[in-house]
């Protein structure tokens, strides 16, 4: 059975170290100066997700307006945006 203390340090990442309860040897850690990878992804992920969004909509004000030049814009601004999201997950739970 994973302690509370264990699981805490595996939430936490790496860099980051817990001693709970009354029967640990080291006294308590303060937790400053440490960021969990799931909350900095959550964080990089929300401002990147807002900048592209603001790009998206004001790029297409300088295209040339024809339909087709617009579709294609359209088409390949709503696919790019997955692939920093899905390195920005994988790094997250430590698989890059």
């Amino acid at each position: 059975m994973l302690s509370l203390a264990g699981a805490l340090a595996g939430a936490l990442g790496d860099n980051c170290a817990v001693a709970i309860g009354p029967y640990s040897r080291a006294a308590p850690v303060a937790l400053t100066g440490c960021m969990p990878r799931p909350f900095a992804a959550s964080v990089m992920g929300v401002v990147f997700i807002i900048v592209y969004i603001a790009a998206a909509i004001t790029l297409p004000d300088v295209l040339p307006q024809a339909w087709p030049v617009q579709a294609v814009y359209f088409l390949l601004a709503g696919v790019i945006w997955v692939f920093p999201i899905r390195w920005l997950m994988l790094w997250s739970v430590h698989k890059r």
